[in-house]
């Protein structure tokens, strides 16, 4: 059986961005106001996908950075390496401060296979 070794790292310049990268211990992703928003990302990924990594650290990550964004998330430990599954059935948003966070964003997203919209 093969797996796929992902690594997971936002770009730098999410971070700057949104003042930093969702955490584990954050209620919400740190995104701007609504009343200062002028970019909506939405998104949805209605079916179970899956990401492989033997890296604990990424995988805690990514399973926190997909809490933050309103998904369902589950992490297995087996073999040599850890799966986390994930999936975020209704329509979400992001709300950010520019364009070029909204597309940083997206195309996150859309690396992780969820469906998106991008409002201005």
């Amino acid at each position: 059986m093969m797996f796929r070794l992902i690594a997971i790292v936002l770009p730098l310049s999410i971070a700057a961005s949104l003042g930093s990268l969702p955490s584990a211990s954050a209620a919400t992703p740190a995104v701007a106001s609504p009343a200062a928003s002028k970019e909506i990302v939405r998104y949805r990924l209605a079916d179970w996908r899956a990401v492989h990594t033997s890296n604990e650290a990424q995988a805690k990550k990514l399973a926190a950075t997909l809490s933050q964004l309103k998904c369902e998330v589950q992490q297995s430990s087996h073999g040599n390496h850890i799966d986390v599954r994930y999936r975020c059935k209704g329509w979400q948003e992001l709300q950010l401060k520019d364009h070029a966070s909204a597309h940083q964003w997206e195309q996150w997203l859309k690396k992780y296979g969820f469906e998106t919209t991008h409002h201005h």
